[in-house]
């Protein structure tokens, strides 16, 4: 037996016929129109409520502080402009407009005492004077502007730095070496026509700067030599200049004039 859906008579159509329908519920076009519009308008409120927890997620507005990244932390820490940190070393100084600016710091050297030892030749051993006669540092600088007040040509070159170089090297005190000059020859002024030859020997050693005449270096090797040559032997309570002018030269009061000279060049630059 077949099985036919059950059919119930509705209505006589315009031909006569019956019409039938089946037990089965047939949906009303309009309803169909309303679950499609109820579909579309939760569907858009939801993308709508889930896009607005986007937004305030990303700018920290919410209130889950589950979130990675806390929202205090942001504020207070990832926004707050970065302090400098200061990488210079103590000796390293910036410019004082610009302290930040590590590329035009500048080295500040720290400040030491130098000490220049003489360096000695061979001749220096035999050198048996007292302490105010070794050598020492001196303020060039002074004695040069001294010098150069009194027109010598003691102050200019090759002159100045032979005299101070050469007494180094034999440890003896440089303004004693000039002392000497200032009794012998003035400080060789060069007022004096012959001021160029006598700076060559303005010690006056082997007699003078006439019967002897070479260079300043040379003159000024003799002549520390001669002062060490000269005060061997020198009894210990004897003046050191004193003993020395006994040979060095004919005029009794050479030594005090010297010492004089001496003292005043200490007091200048010594």
């Amino acid at each position: 037996m077949n099985n036919f859906p059950i059919q119930q008579f509705t209505s006589i159509n315009e031909k006569g016929s019956l019409n039938f329908s089946n037990n089965k519920k047939q949906d009303k076009p309009n309803d169909k129109v309303k679950l499609v519009a109820f579909n579309l308008l939760f569907f858009t409120t939801l993308m709508l409520f889930n896009s607005k927890n986007s937004y305030e997620d990303g700018f920290a507005q919410s209130n889950d502080t589950s979130l990675s990244g806390d929202v205090n932390l942001l504020n207070n820490s990832v926004l707050e402009p970065l302090k400098p940190i200061n990488l210079l070393p103590s000796n390293l100084s910036a410019p004082a407009d610009n302290k930040q600016n590590l590329l035009t710091a500048t080295l500040v050297p720290e400040k030491k005492e130098i000490t220049i030892e003489p360096k000695l030749n061979s001749y220096a051993q035999y050198n048996t004077l007292s302490s105010e006669f070794r050598y020492k540092n001196i303020d060039e600088e002074s004695l040069r502007t001294y010098l150069q007040n009194r027109n010598s040509i003691l102050a200019e070159e090759p002159y100045f730095s032979t005299i101070i170089n050469v007494a180094m090297s034999y440890d003896i005190n440089p303004l004693f070496l000039f002392a000497i000059t200032g009794q012998e020859q003035s400080f060789v002024p060069t007022t004096s026509s012959s001021h160029s030859k006598i700076a060559n020997n303005p010690f006056n050693v082997h007699g003078s700067w006439k019967k002897y005449n070479t260079s300043i270096d040379d003159s000024a090797n003799i002549v520390c030599k001669t002062l060490i040559n000269l005060s061997k032997n020198k009894p210990s309570d004897y003046d050191t200049i004193k003993w020395i002018n006994k040979k060095y030269a004919s005029d009794t009061s050479w030594s005090s004039k010297v010492s004089k000279i001496l003292n005043m060049l200490e007091e200048i630059s010594g």
